[in-house]
């Protein structure tokens, strides 16, 4: 699914919630400058906590912010596939978004750490769509059987 533009106006406990990430961590990341600390947040924002927060969770603190200092304007809305291929060898991190690029990055010589955020990243995303389809005002019920009706008739709603 190809997600709407970056709409929402979201409070911060709310992107924690979507994305998954426990709100005190979220707060360091901010104050690591990991994240933007904003008033209000959009889809961008819960999708970059998801995956900073699945990175947290797979590599480790310090490898996780070192990959996402080096990737984090590379993430964004979701694609198909969304890989990092982390090399604790040279400590560099890109990011892969297709199977054909992953195969490319992917060193013959070497191993390296595979970090798939594409779940993680649609599950925050999937989220936020219910989220926002749970705020949206009713389109069903009285007052809406009313207003059809009306409508229908061409006289006002009672």
């Amino acid at each position: 699914m190809i997600s709407p533009p970056d709409r929402p106006r979201l409070p911060r406990n709310t992107v924690c919630d979507l994305a998954g990430a426990e709100r005190a961590r979220h707060g360091r990341w901010q104050k690591s400058e990991l994240l933007a600390r904003k008033d209000v947040y959009g889809r961008v924002d819960v999708i970059r906590a998801a995956a900073l927060n699945h990175l947290w969770a797979t590599l480790g603190p310090s490898r996780a912010n070192l990959a996402w200092r080096q990737l984090q304007t590379s993430i964004g809305l979701p694609s198909a596939a969304l890989d990092v291929v982390f090399d604790p060898a040279t400590r560099v991190a890109e990011l892969a978004r297709s199977p054909e690029e992953l195969s490319r990055l992917l060193p013959r010589d070497r191993q390296v750490m595979v970090v798939d955020l594409g779940p993680g990243v649609r599950r925050a995303d999937e989220r936020l769509d219910a989220y926002l389809t749970a705020r949206r005002p009713s389109t069903s019920g009285p007052s809406a059987a009313k207003t059809h009706a009306a409508q229908r008739t061409g006289s006002e709603p009672a």
